[in-house]
């Protein structure tokens, strides 16, 4: 925008310089035209620059009375007879446009504009006021008596003395008109470019606002984020801590349960081999002995009988029948007591048969008591593997 501007500031002061070229070109074309004419040209050029004074102020009055005394319905005769360019042209017809559709004047235009409108109106009024002029002086020359020569010369001095003095004043009027226009353009363009300043630091300062306040909504979230995180991350540090150490603790406690289940599978142990064994193979001896004794016994009560009987077949008064019974009961002790010495002998194998069923017993049972302690090891072992393995621990 403050580019933009500097450019329209640099084009208008372009086209000051233009407009004091062409209005020195137009001088000069006046002062050419003054030369040839008479003393009549001299109102006819004071009525032009005041003409030209009101056009300068009121351009659209000077079109509204270029046209109506041309008897023009456009601006293409005007145009045609000023000399303008296209774009003169079309401004030229859109400012009288305006003034034919609204009837007012129209205050807002740009320099340019009035320039190039200026410069139309001088160049048609110049043209209408000259012709008028001329034909008028034709008409007073014919019915104007003669003058001498010298007043000619004298009257046309002091023409030519007026004209350099107006022609002086009317350039430094319209110097003075082009340096306050340029001035105010300039203030006006100046004061443009401070309004596009300020509002492009306002814009700034907003945008710097809106951005500090982002960065501060973002150093929040991030810090709000991070603390988050940090808590997030205290917390599964403490959940992990706890996890290990309940780990440790059934570790600890699993290794206790083993070692008391090894003292009590031990114990166990020496209770079978050290208490039930030797209870069982005394309660196995004692009643080997009991048997033996109870079989000692009878054998003595069947010897006791064998020696009556073989007493009594000795006897001479004993009848044959009577010792025929005798053989027969005395056959009968003598296998009873081949019996009861078979029972007595079989007594050593029975107590050794006896031991060996107890000791097999006893291993069988302490294998039995092993295998149970190291189940509960394993499923003790298994349950913590368990837990550690489904997250739970």
């Amino acid at each position: 925008m403050e580019a933009s501007i500097q450019h329209r500031i640099a084009s208008l002061r372009r086209e000051l310089a233009d407009a004091t070229r062409l209005e020195a070109e137009l001088g000069q074309r006046t002062k050419n035209t003054v030369r040839k004419s008479d003393q009549a040209k001299v109102t006819s050029d004071q009525e032009t620059a005041m003409l030209m004074r009101r056009a300068m102020y009121d351009p659209i009055w000077a079109i509204a009375q270029v046209w109506l005394s041309m008897g023009v319905q456009s601006s293409s005769h005007v145009v045609q007879s000023a000399g303008l360019s296209t774009q003169e042209h079309a401004a030229l017809s859109q400012v009288a446009q305006v003034m034919v559709d609204s009837k007012r004047r129209v205050p807002e235009l740009s320099p340019h504009v009035l320039s190039g409108l200026l410069q139309g109106v001088r160049v048609a009024i110049f043209v209408r006021d000259t012709v008028a002029q001329r034909e008028e002086n034709l008409k007073d020359e014919a019915v104007r008596p003669a003058e001498s020569a010298p007043e000619r010369r004298e009257k046309e001095a002091i023409r030519k003395r007026e004209i350099a003095e107006q022609r002086r004043r009317e350039s430094l009027r319209k110097a003075e008109e082009r340096r306050k226009a340029a001035e105010a353009e300039q203030a006006f363009m100046e004061r443009a470019l401070r309004e596009e300043r300020e509002q492009m630091l306002q814009e700034q300062r907003r945008k710097a606002a809106v951005q500090e306040e982002t960065s501060r909504k973002l150093a929040a979230t991030r810090a709000e984020q991070e603390e988050k995180r940090r808590r997030k991350a205290s917390e599964e540090r403490a959940a992990q801590r706890a996890k290990e150490r309940e780990i440790e603790r059934r570790r600890m406690a699993l290794a206790d349960a083993r070692r008391t289940l090894n003292a009590q599978c031990e114990e166990d142990v020496f209770a079978l081999r050290e208490v039930h064994l030797p209870s069982a193979l005394r309660d196995l001896k004692f009643g080997i002995a009991q048997k033996r004794v109870s079989l000692v016994a009878e054998q003595r009560k069947l010897k006791a009988r064998r020696l009556a009987i073989q007493a009594q077949l000795k006897e001479p008064l004993v009848p044959s029948a009577a010792k025929v019974k005798l053989r027969d009961a005395l056959a009968t002790l003598t296998q009873e007591e081949s019996t009861l010495a078979s029972s007595l002998r079989g007594l050593d194998d029975e107590h050794k048969h006896g031991v060996q069923l107890l000791e097999t017993s006893m291993d069988e049972r302490e294998e039995e008591i092993r295998a149970q302690y190291a189940a509960l090891r394993r499923d003790a072992e298994n349950e913590i593997s368990l837990c550690v393995r489904d997250g739970k621990l």
